[in-house]
């Protein structure tokens, strides 16, 4: 059983007032009317439930909650992985043997040792010292370039300051966009000092004085400075400023302790398991948080090597990265449902013929709805060349709580078919059917389950007023634990996604289902219809399934307008008489008789986040705002 949920067991176990199901963030005594007897017992039982020497009357001030006590819990019990000095430890002794590689443009591969790193990031932090960057300023940092990238952010680090990744600028994207953007990230971080590549230092100029900021805006220097000891972090020091991807919103800036780094790294390598020479290969951007922290961090401080290849190399050539993972022996990798149907849509059988995928251990699908029927797909591609469907992790995480929250084990992915015109708030959700990941009927309907909460965070299904719900019943997604962001989000509270207390109230709905998490939407994205929860990405799914419409082409927007409910589907490609008149009979089946409005264009209609996600309330508000 995880950690968080034998914390809650107990908690309820010896509350005054009985069995209860508590809330992470419940106090202890102001909630759940703890008194001192009480809270001795539970302690008791704490230590002997968990195995712990007694605890010292200094660790227990400040434990006011039931998430203080599972964090608390977490720290006692995996001090070695979840310290927070981990993230700039491997600094100290670096291997010579293991790095990072990365594909230039020229098709080859080039290497540096993580000794090679940590002594240009070293220099890098005395460098920024001599700038004048003071421990707790932020510095951006828009560097395409892997070793570059990685240089400067442990050098910020190094330094005593906070590393702030922006996203490039898209190739073939709007400049003027590109720089209201950057802008905008400026206003939220102020950083002290912006190190970018030297082909965008001019525009990120222009968007830092569009900020109204004073900032320098450099290159990184290849300094000869002499190295400096690294800062001695506080766990409560904030040590990173990540951005959401503001898919239902402007992107937010989300500040991250060395706590919350080093407790979910710790989660990703104990998920895992994760070799010290195990290969890592990643294609997913630097800037985003699955990106930075699960593709990115996770090996560095695991001193495991990594081969990383930029998003628009993946998209040119698929191929090399299977190619990776099927000839050099890779055992990890991490991709969106998209980079598995990009794959599929652009390799063919034939190619694979001299490749082994039997070492590929761990593929973890996530940052987006994880459609079963992809991975059904992928794997029958690579099955003869001994890839298992097991390999599959699909999990579900999100910025706010730094990255990892659930993730299957290495069983084979369960999907079920719910019954979608039970989805009511608070209901119990009844499921259709159910099938592991190779036996998945054809058809609409179908959703991934996305595996257990990793042990130390305790995650609730809510209903409207907050109250936990039992298995099976619909709700918003609730998570709390040591790697949960508890400082205020920068930007705003435009997005569903909030702190209550300690707890983060996420704004996915979702269910348990056979003790896994199932997500079927954004609360800000739906549409009550007949009582029940419409979800868009639920729409989208029976779009392209019954109408042939390529995934990647289109969104869907729901909303009220001029005092009817809406549905907009944006498409990027011309539609023929049949997939419209289809569209249209999906759409106005599915939303019970709501207006539809249908707009098609060529690529880029779809507004979409850095990381590749609709904007769609950019979308509600471009057609119906």
């Amino acid at each position: 059983m995880p950690i968080a949920a034998r914390v809650a067991e107990l908690v309820a176990d010896h509350a005054p007032a009985g069995p209860t199901t508590p809330a992470a963030p419940a106090r202890l005594v102001e909630d759940l009317g703890f008194d001192s007897l009480h809270l001795m017992e539970l302690l008791v039982s704490l230590q002997i439930e968990f195995d712990l020497e007694p605890f010292a009357d200094a660790e227990l001030v400040g434990l006011s909650s039931v998430a203080d006590l599972t964090t608390f819990i977490t720290s006692k019990l995996s001090p070695e992985i979840d310290d927070a000095g981990a993230l700039l430890g491997w600094l100290a002794s670096p291997r010579t043997d293991a790095g990072i590689s990365w594909l230039g443009d020229d098709g080859e591969w080039r290497t540096a040792s993580y000794a090679d790193l940590a002594a240009a990031a070293l220099r890098t932090a005395a460098w920024l010292r001599e700038q004048g960057v003071e421990p707790g300023d932020v510095v951006s940092l828009t560097l395409a370039g892997v070793d570059d990238f990685v240089t400067a952010f442990f050098g910020v680090l190094a330094a005593g300051a906070v590393p702030s990744p922006l996203a490039p600028p898209l190739a073939l994207g709007s400049l003027d966009n590109y720089i209201d953007h950057a802008a905008h990230l400026l206003t939220l971080a102020a950083p002290r000092l912006i190190l970018a590549d030297p082909t965008i230092t001019d525009h990120l100029t222009t968007a830092a004085t569009k900020a109204a900021l004073p900032c320098k805006v450099t290159p990184l220097q290849d300094t000869h400075a002499t190295g400096t000891t690294p800062h001695q972090p506080d766990p409560e020091a904030i040590a990173l400023l990540q951005f959401t991807s503001g898919s239902s919103g402007r992107p937010r800036g989300v500040r991250l302790t060395m706590g919350n780094l080093g407790a979910n790294i710790g989660m990703i390598r104990r998920w895992l398991g994760l070799g010290r020479d195990e290969l890592t290969v990643s294609w997913l951007p630097l800037h985003h948080d699955m990106g930075l922290i699960g593709c990115l961090l996770t090996p560095i401080v695991n001193q495991s090597p990594l081969r990383t290849m930029r998003p628009d190399q993946f998209i040119r050539d698929p191929l090399r990265w299977l190619r990776c993972l099927g000839a050099d022996g890779a055992a990890v990798a991490v991709s969106p449902t998209f980079g598995f149907a990009y794959t599929l849509s652009r390799v063919r059988p034939e190619a694979l013929a001299d490749l082994d995928f039997s070492n590929w251990r761990v593929a973890i699908v996530g940052a987006e709805r994880v459609d079963p029927l992809v991975l059904q797909r992928f794997a029958a591609l690579l099955e003869p060349h001994g890839f298992q469907p097991g390999t599959f992790r699909p999990a579900y995480g999100l910025a706010e709580a730094t990255l990892a929250v659930t993730g299957t084990q290495g069983e084979t992915p369960l999907a079920i078919r719910p019954d979608w015109s039970t989805m009511l708030p608070g209901q119990l959700v009844s499921v259709l059917e159910q099938a592991p990941l190779g036996v998945v009927p054809a058809g609409p309907g179908w959703v991934t389950c996305c595996g257990q909460p990793h042990p130390s965070l305790l995650l609730e299904v809510l209903d409207d007023e907050g109250r936990p719900l039992p298995p099976g019943h619909l709700g918003e997604v609730a998570v709390s634990g040591p790697s949960i962001s508890t400082q205020a989000h920068l930007g705003g509270s435009t997005s569903a996604t909030r702190l209550a207390g300690t707890q983060l109230r996420t704004g996915d709905a979702g269910f348990l289902y056979a003790g896994q998490l199932v997500v079927v939407g954004r609360t800000g994205d739906s549409l009550k219809v007949r009582g029940r929860h419409l979800f868009a990405e639920e729409l989208e799914a029976r779009l392209v399934t019954e109408t042939g419409i390529p995934a990647g082409r289109i969104a869907v927007a729901l909303g009220i307008a001029a005092g009817r409910e809406t549905a907009v589907l944006v498409c990027e490609q011309p539609l023929t008489d049949d997939q419209r008149a289809a569209a249209e009979a999906v759409l106005t089946r599915e939303t019970g008789g709501a207006d539809i409005r249908i707009e098609t264009g060529p690529r880029g209609l779809v507004l979409r986040t850095s990381s590749g996600k609709a904007r769609r309330r950019e979308l509600w508000q471009r057609y119906c705002g």
